[in-house]
């Protein structure tokens, strides 16, 4: 009893085509995501094993490496995403304490208006009054 399938060629077992068989469209749960079995490579890979040019082991072995590959930049995305968004947030913080530095010295060379000003314009004042006796 032979476990070959007469599909695609007559070459591979119903296993092997069970698991080669393009996939159904998954739905994208994030906006942009893209369906992998739906890719230009995926749809060569498969056309590829129709056609007898590539081995079922091999396509097997390039739809993995493909898979992880993917995987590799979309995370390489997100974590771009992640860096800029940490980058963005910390040049406003940047630009929020050089805004607070500009000002507090600003008031302290327009008169002194801070607690420390106004305590050294009363030690000042106390000095003279020193001084003068």
């Amino acid at each position: 009893v032979s476990t070959q399938s007469t599909g695609r060629l007559g070459l591979m077992s119903k296993k092997e085509e069970e698991f080669l068989a393009p996939l159904p469209p998954r739905p994208a749960s994030k906006e942009g995501q893209v369906d992998v079995n739906t890719t230009p490579a995926f749809k060569c890979l498969n056309e590829l094993l129709e056609s007898g040019q590539v081995g079922t082991e091999r396509i097997a072995q390039l739809k993995t490496k493909y898979l992880e590959l993917h995987d590799r930049v979309k995370g390489a995305k997100e974590k771009e995403t992640s860096l800029l968004q940490n980058a963005k947030r910390l040049n406003d913080q940047l630009g929020q304490q050089k805004y607070l530095l500009e000002n507090t010295t600003e008031d302290l060379s327009g008169g002194d208006l801070t607690e420390v000003g106004q305590l050294r314009q009363t030690l000042l004042k106390h000095n003279k009054g020193r001084v003068r006796l």
